[in-house]
């Protein structure tokens, strides 16, 4: 059906729907749009949904309509090697649902090294309005080592946002089959992006700390002997839950960055401003790869600079360390003028952007990069 004029003067809202493969991010949408769970298949590319919702809240006993908008639901895969599908989908995104399947500490830890390196490491905390995490299939029977993995993570968040929006982010526990709770899911989701406020009765209602609470054991996760996470020990003594970085052995691989939108926005800036010598963009991503593209040169893996794009990553940590030490804030850009050349540095969503320019870079060029 096509969209009338009035409704496409609705606000559009992005939220997406992100976890580990498995986790229950598409049973949640499923059960959202009132489809049969028959339907269920592994998720291998992004897919998009739009609704037009209503936000109600209650004021003085009565559920008051705030905000008519159009909601829009990315489903994105959760399997390795989609990272870069992940974090090109969540550019424009105001909300975020983090999965894991509550029955696996596995899925909770892959879910912690994916917002670590995705959502953490590509910068995308300040753009999100609203965050919660959801353990699913608690139909099924909890595993108190998945919830504590899951709690960890949430402390994590609410340190990483609460400097941006000032709530703490829900850690929930629900049935991704059951109508009702999906639906609180989303409403407290719309707390967070439109009132920012945290409706406590709807956190409570599905909070993960009744489960902490109701188990006296205290768990410890050892770090994982081999790829695939398989050591998971529980111990009665330990006072507090550690969930170490996931060890792997593995080579950096060099790849082309698979968007061709970015590889014709660094030539068009290449093209415009003669100062420019070259143009590099690095992102990290899991597995140990990192896309690059660059301009000039011929889009190919063999013309990869990696030693340029080694050193432009190592500066960025070294100076993201620096800044960090002396409390300056968030790294937005920096600027290296040498007595022949310059150097322009930002961190941007897609990655670490480097521009060689064989002059001073002029007012202009400046202006546009940091603006």
């Amino acid at each position: 059906m096509e969209e009338t004029a009035e409704e496409r003067k609705l606000p559009l809202i992005k939220i997406a729907l992100f976890g580990p493969s498995n986790s229950g991010k598409t049973a949640f949408l499923l059960t959202f749009l009132g489809r049969p769970s028959e339907e269920l298949s592994p998720t291998t590319e992004a897919k998009s949904y739009e609704i037009q919702r209503t936000f109600y809240r209650k004021m003085e006993g009565k559920k008051v309509p705030l905000e008519v908008y159009r909601l829009m639901i990315v489903d994105l895969p959760g399997k390795e090697g989609y990272d870069n599908i992940r974090v090109l989908s969540l550019a424009k995104c105001v909300g975020i649902i983090l999965f894991y399947d509550a029955t696996d500490p596995i899925s909770a830890q892959m879910l912690h090294r994916m917002v670590d390196e995705e959502i953490v490491g590509g910068g995308f905390i300040p753009n999100l309005l609203g965050i919660v995490i959801v353990g699913t299939k608690k139909d099924l029977g909890v595993n108190v080592e998945a919830i504590k993995i899951g709690e960890k993570l949430a402390d994590s968040l609410t340190n990483e946002i609460k400097s941006y929006w000032n709530y703490e982010v829900p850690h929930l526990i629900i049935n991704a089959l059951n109508q009702e709770e999906v639906r609180t899911v989303l409403n407290i989701l719309e707390h967070l992006f439109i009132s920012l406020t945290a409706p406590r009765d709807l956190i409570e209602s599905l909070s993960a700390k009744r489960y902490i609470a109701a188990l006296p054991a205290k768990v410890v996760i050892k770090k994982a002997e081999t790829p695939e996470i398989k050591a998971l020990e529980r111990t009665e003594v330990i006072e507090e839950i550690e969930v170490p970085a996931i060890e792997r052995i593995r080579e950096v691989k060099y790849l082309i960055y698979p968007v061709d939108r970015i590889w014709e926005i660094l030539k068009s800036l290449g093209s415009r401003f003669p100062e420019i010598e070259f143009i590099l963009l690095a992102r990290k991503a899991a597995e140990g790869a990192i896309y690059v593209a660059f301009y000039p040169g011929e889009k190919s893996e063999e013309n990869i600079p990696e030693e340029l794009v080694n050193t432009v990553l190592s500066l960025d940590n070294v100076i993201a360390e620096l800044l960090r030490m002396e409390d300056v804030g968030d790294l937005s850009h920096i600027i290296l003028h040498g007595t022949k050349k310059s150097i322009i540095m930002l961190r941007k969503k897609v990655g670490i952007l480097a521009i060689k320019t064989k002059e001073k870079p002029s007012e202009e060029l400046l202006n546009l990069l940091t603006k």
